[in-house]
């Protein structure tokens, strides 16, 4: 009986810890998000990765030259 108490204890504890987490990693997407829609900087930064770079693929000259912008 004593064993089986623990057991619920620590499922509820894992449980608590992982909504926490959630709600934790849901504040953290949220001001991620609120930051890109207000600041200008990433819209200027966006259109230069998109529009002026283009599209890059893993080794090739665009890609470097668009990790060397976003740097």
């Amino acid at each position: 009986m004593a064993l089986k108490r623990v057991g619920i204890a620590v499922l509820l504890t894992a449980f608590s810890f992982r909504l926490a987490a959630a709600q934790d990693s849901q504040s953290t997407i949220a001001a991620i998000k609120a930051e890109g829609l207000r600041s200008t900087e990433a819209t200027v930064l966006f259109h230069t990765l998109t529009d002026t770079i283009g599209p890059r693929l893993t080794g090739s000259p665009a890609h470097g030259a668009g990790n060397a912008e976003a740097a």
